[in-house]
């Protein structure tokens, strides 16, 4: 609220652009492929003023292709935006050590096993959670 600045990271799951093996960004719209899974996390930063843009993080990847319909579930101390369940208040997380501030939990969603799915790289639900943390 300080800087009037919305951060929406995104966890996973399908994506149109994907890093290649040489690790440059790729728009899945200007390949014959279907848009991949992702293993990576983005998050868009939009400013009052109406300007968004949106940083992919290439490293570190998430433990697998996972995310696709995974649903998060807020830790019971994280603060949120003027009583808004949805919007956490960035400027009223406290430090916890080394890891940073525990956000919450990630809970299932779909599994894929590579990028691309086929026969031989198959999807299937997800009954794992994980810890989400977050440094200032």
């Amino acid at each position: 609220p300080i800087n009037k600045t919305n951060y929406t990271s995104i966890v996973g799951g399908i994506t149109q652009y994907y890093y290649d093996n040489a690790g440059a960004l790729v728009n899945s719209n200007n390949t014959q492929a279907p848009m991949p899974w992702s293993n990576y996390i983005t998050t868009i930063v939009r400013k009052a003023d109406g300007t968004s843009t949106e940083y992919p993080q290439q490293t570190p990847t998430l433990p697998g292709y996972i995310g696709g319909e995974a649903i998060f579930i807020p830790h019971i101390s994280v603060p949120f935006f003027n009583g808004h369940a949805k919007t956490i208040d960035f400027s009223a997380l406290k430090t916890d050590g080394e890891k940073g501030f525990m956000l919450g939990y990630i809970y299932g969603g779909i599994h894929s096993d590579a990028a691309q799915s086929s026969t031989s790289n198959s999807t299937q639900a997800s009954n794992r959670i994980y810890k989400v943390y977050i440094k200032k």
